[in-house]
């Protein structure tokens, strides 16, 4: 995410797609927060598969005489069980919107809070510097979520990666994904995710190219015979190589308990490719996740034409599963931070440039169990920005260490960058 002391500069690089035109900032902003509000959707949990049910008062009977050994009845006392009613299937979560005289909030913040009310874990300040920089601003704020507004218009599913392919190079980088979501009741209305649509056929059904703000994906979404609406995601992954996906899926709305909704035979996933999450139902209702809490350390001084070296520390404790992996997006790398993993992977919302993939880059780490931390340096050289080398990032991180609700570095955050 493209920090707002950011976009200062940011709003000054002309940002354009391979064909010319141009994003404007507005762009990024409305993409990041797209994307942003994507991440933090809960997660569906995982389902076990439910094989049957046997009444207290019945017994198990072994059939040995059928052609299947090991054929398993049941000899109930008690009335049959009906059979399993087919799963509900949910609105895309981008298809909430409220009435008119109650607009949709879905994201507010940031709030400001005390900076004893930071968990331990989070408040840290780093030791070391680039350039011995000093910390600008450290302080504690809160991401609220549906502050205010009114009710989704339909009910919602929770946002779940259905099937997942990753690309891996050889050294660990992230070449590629490919992500499918659904299956919902409806999608939202088409576009809601891109900047432009084309209308078009995949597996024999109307469908739509979503031209992405960037050219780093492209979207696909349909609606199958069923009724289940899919929506599949192509990170640096071309148009062909994504419909190819999208036609050898396995997709099933209704199914049987424990059955995934969507599968990929072996022979079909693309070459340098592997499934890497599978979902095994239907996304369930949205439910609200928590408030997420923020530290964030500016170092550097922020201001409206940026210059010289700015750096952000964020640490999240909230707003994602425990446990969750760090992100590997295209382009992400693999890293050690403090001898634990870590990735460096693209800003989001920064647009690579294609001859120095170093330009936008994060590092992310786990500090601790369900604390989550983000560090990044740029350069604003006249060149529009350019990232700190890896090491002088991963050195940033190291260096960070808890401190007191009363530490002296503690400043609050400062006001709007001055003209």
């Amino acid at each position: 995410m493209i920090h707002d002391d950011d976009l200062h500069a940011l709003a000054e690089v002309p940002l354009a797609s391979a064909d010319g035109r141009r994003r404007p900032v507005a762009d990024v902003l409305a993409r990041g927060s797209r994307l942003r509000r994507r991440r933090r959707a809960v997660r569906a949990a995982g389902v076990t598969a439910v094989v049957g049910t046997v009444a207290a008062t019945g017994t198990i009977v072994l059939n040995r005489s059928d052609a299947d050994p090991g054929d398993i009845e049941t000899a109930q006392t008690t009335p049959e069980t009906t059979a399993a009613e087919p799963p509900t299937l949910y609105a895309d979560p981008f298809a909430c919107r409220g009435s008119e005289d109650e607009p949709i909030e879905d994201f507010v913040g940031p709030t400001p809070i005390p900076t004893d009310e930071v968990p331990d874990a989070a408040r840290v300040l780093p030791t070391w510097t680039p350039g011995d920089l000093p910390i600008t601003s450290a302080f504690g704020s809160v991401y609220l979520m549906s502050e205010g507004g009114g009710e989704c218009v339909v009910p919602i599913a929770e946002t779940q990666e259905t099937l997942t392919l990753k690309g891996t190079a050889t050294d660990g980088t992230v070449t590629g994904t490919i992500s499918l979501e659904g299956p919902y009741s409806q999608l939202a209305e088409a576009g809601t995710m891109g900047v432009g649509v084309t209308p078009t056929q995949v597996r024999g059904q109307d469908a739509n190219v979503v031209d992405p703000t960037f050219g780093d994906d492209t979207t696909l979404e349909w609606t199958e015979p069923d009724g289940g609406a899919y929506r599949l995601w192509g990170a640096s992954v071309d148009e062909a190589e994504l419909r190819a996906v999208a036609e050898a899926l396995q997709l099933d709305s209704s199914p049987a308990p424990g059955v995934p909704p969507a599968r990929l035979a072996p022979e079909d996933v693309p070459a340098g490719f592997e499934i890497v999450e599978q979902a095994a139902t239907v996304p369930g209702p949205f439910q609200s996740p928590s408030d997420e809490q923020m530290w964030t350390v500016v170092v550097g001084t922020p201001s409206a034409h940026q210059s010289g070296i700015l750096c952000h520390l964020d640490v999240r404790t909230g707003g994602f599963d425990e446990g969750t992996e760090l992100p590997s997006g295209p382009g992400a790398e693999p890293v050690t931070v403090d001898g634990g993993p870590g990735v460096w992977g693209s800003l989001m919302g920064g647009e690579d440039d294609p001859g120095d993939p170093e330009r936008w880059r994060q590092l992310t780490w786990d500090l601790a169990s369900g604390v989550r931390a983000t560090a990044d340096c740029t350069n604003w050289d006249g060149s529009g920005g350019r990232t700190l080398p890896l090491e002088d990032v991963v050195r940033f991180a190291e260096s960070i260490e808890p401190v007191a609700a009363d530490d002296p570095r503690i400043a609050g955050r400062p006001d709007e960058p001055a003209d």
